[in-house]
């Protein structure tokens, strides 16, 4: 008899052919050689007549394989005849063993036990309810958010990014982010899962609706966790699941992230660089990131020679837009008979701006593309 094992190209999967003899990869050898591995496969049979196996053939995308060399193995407990005898007893089972020297094609081999195995496809929410459940109906996609000062947290910011790959079937589906005090003693949530908000930040539509498009990359707006005066601080987050349609609603994803930023300042000061009798160079500069469009620092200033002449005014430069400083000289009139002492005051007010201080992927999944 002769055994054909066939299987596609990547060769992802081996599957068996002809008649009542299954071919299985048993074993993939760990050794690696400079363009050859060596594989070890078995070709088992069950039978009710006496039935050799002379034969095994390789297949990749309906052609055979060629360059490959065949060795049978046989256990020591083994004896063949020349005249190929019937085995002993109905239902026997003898096994081959074939060493197959195979030139490096890029393949990959997996067992084979019947029909293939039913694929799962990675991130995808099975049958999602219409009432808030917890993501993938279970608490395994959760995360912390520690911040560690000696004067507790303030400022931090969260949202929800959704990578959507296949859209819930039914219109209003929606992701919630939602939040909670968390123990460094116990190690729990010290307070109930809550959404600051009410519904209006922080979540994301998953029903391919208006503007959010799945596929597709979807993000949500923000909402501030509270300010808290505890070393550490630590919240635990986790994402709701509301408006699914129940059985034979899959939505999947490739990956739900919590995004977090943090508030901050820049401001703006002056300071003197340089003075005489007859003038002075101000230096007006930003503390924080350089601003985003020219800025222009307004600032007042008084010069006195030790109180006994003395004048005022007002002067400003501008800060160009990606730089963090401008420089402005202002002359004296009249001028001092000795150098005056300057002190300049600004009156350009601060900004607050954010940046982003972490993400924390609650699900990542790998999508497997055709």
């Amino acid at each position: 008899m002769e055994g054909t094992i066939s299987f596609s190209n990547a060769c992802g999967r081996m599957q068996r052919r002809t008649g009542p003899h299954v071919a299985r990869a048993t074993d993939i050898l760990e050794s690696r050689y400079r363009r050859h591995e060596r594989i070890l496969l078995s070709a088992a049979h069950h039978h009710h007549d006496p039935v050799f196996l002379r034969a095994l053939y390789l297949c990749c995308d309906g052609e055979p394989l060629r360059g490959i060399r065949s060795r049978y193995v046989r256990s020591e407990s083994e004896s063949v005849s020349n005249s190929n005898t019937a085995e002993e007893g109905d239902g026997a089972r003898r096994e081959l063993a074939f060493i197959l020297l195979v030139p490096i094609l890029g393949l990959s081999f997996l067992p084979i036990s019947g029909s293939p195995p039913a694929q799962t496809s990675l991130g995808t929410w099975f049958n999602m309810p219409a009432s808030a459940t917890e993501l993938m109906g279970n608490t395994s996609y959760r995360g912390l958010i520690i911040t560690a000062s000696s004067s507790g947290e303030s400022g931090l910011r969260i949202g929800l990014i959704v990578n959507c790959i296949n859209p819930s079937n039914h219109v209003g589906a929606l992701l919630q982010l939602q939040y909670a005090n968390y123990s460094d003693a116990t190690h729990t949530n010290s307070s109930n899962f809550l959404d600051p908000s009410n519904g209006v930040t922080g979540n994301i539509h998953i029903d391919n609706s208006a503007n959010n498009p799945c596929p597709g990359i979807l993000e949500s707006t923000v909402f501030a966790l509270p300010a808290i005066n505890i070393n550490p601080t630590i919240f635990e987050v986790r994402v709701i699941g509301t408006g699914g349609g129940g059985i034979g609603d899959n939505p999947r994803f490739g990956a739900v992230t919590v995004y977090i930023l943090l508030n901050m300042n820049k401001f703006f000061d002056t300071v003197v660089s340089a003075r005489s009798t007859t003038s002075f160079t101000a230096f007006a500069y930003v503390i924080g990131s350089p601003p985003s469009a020219n800025t222009v620092v307004n600032f007042d200033w008084v010069a006195t020679n030790n109180f006994v002449l003395g004048e005022s005014g007002a002067n400003s430069c501008t800060i160009l837009a990606n730089t963090v400083s401008c420089s402005v000289t202002t002359t004296f009139s009249p001028a001092f008979a000795t150098m005056p002492n300057v002190v300049t005051t600004t009156r350009t007010p601060g900004v607050q701006f954010s940046i982003q201080a972490g993400i924390m992927d609650l699900l990542q999944t790998q999508a497997v593309t055709a």
